[in-house]
């Protein structure tokens, strides 16, 4: 199957050519584009790639010692919803593998698959953390993200948000809470390498993701996936888009507008 999609791919791109204009989807990012749309609605933000939708995922040189970056190699880049910082988080993240001869692993694990006591839950329900972004997102000096909870939703079946590289407790008991859950995650996640051709569709409430180091092939068989964020229900970031058309989630809303409050 990888051959059938990913065969006239090219070349692995060295820079982010998706922002160029004119740029054509190939084979395997068509295909993406058509399973994503059943699974929802693909949208971009402004503060990440010029609110593209599509996003290449490469090693950079330049951001190849960042632990928080997809673009990164030489550290894992840890346990991490996707956005987790921003209100109007996708719902699910799509990834098409293009090319992986590295073998480098994808992570995940499932917030209905870590063994946590009461108590530790009871804490992580706290709006005791502060998730910071990934340098994905450009977003404008002096952002300070608000506090948070990392476990939030029903009780019974919570929905998490977290980025293991840049979120911390505000006192020492949430951060020992926080350490402990991070310990939890990593006994039971599982990891599984993108073979070319291969779909991945992750729901993001409920599941975290990571990628191990690795040592990428630079140049043209270097590793290449493509992403889709992906909303089931786009109304809800109304107050943050410039008109119901667009898809791009803009950074200069005021969250104090919004109907929907911290989700």
């Amino acid at each position: 199957m990888g051959d059938v999609f990913c065969g006239s791919a090219g070349n692995t791109p060295t820079e982010y050519d998706e922002l160029e204009p004119g740029y054509v989807y190939n084979d395997a990012q068509i295909v993406h584009a058509l399973i994503s749309t059943l699974i929802g609605i693909p949208v971009g933000y402004s503060s990440q790639r010029s609110g593209r939708r599509l996003n290449n995922i490469i090693p950079t040189k330049n951001l190849e010692n960042v632990p928080n970056s997809s673009s990164g190699s030489k550290h894992d880049f840890g346990f991490h919803t996707e956005d987790a910082f921003h209100e109007f988080k996708g719902d699910h993240l799509g990834l098409v593998c293009i090319r992986n001869d590295e073998r480098a692993s994808t992570n995940f694990v499932s917030i209905n698959e870590i063994k946590i006591s009461p108590l530790l839950k009871a804490a992580l329900f706290k709006p005791d953390y502060v998730i910071g972004h990934n340098p994905i997102h450009q977003l404008p000096e002096g952002h300070k993200p608000p506090r948070n909870s990392i476990l939030y939703g029903c009780w019974d079946r919570p929905f998490m948000r977290i980025n293991v590289n840049n979120t911390h407790g505000v006192d020492r008991s949430a951060q020992y809470a926080l350490d402990d859950f991070i310990l939890a995650m990593n006994t039971a996640s599982e990891r599984v390498v993108l073979e070319k051709g291969d779909f991945f569709y992750l729901d993001n409430l409920y599941t975290a993701h990571a990628r191990d180091a690795y040592s990428p092939h630079w140049g043209p068989n270097a590793r290449w996936l493509s992403r889709f964020i992906l909303t089931k229900d786009i109304r809800k970031s109304a107050v943050a888009r410039k008109d119901w058309r667009s898809p791009v989630i803009e950074n200069d809303y005021d969250q104090n507008d919004s109907p929907f409050g911290s989700r």
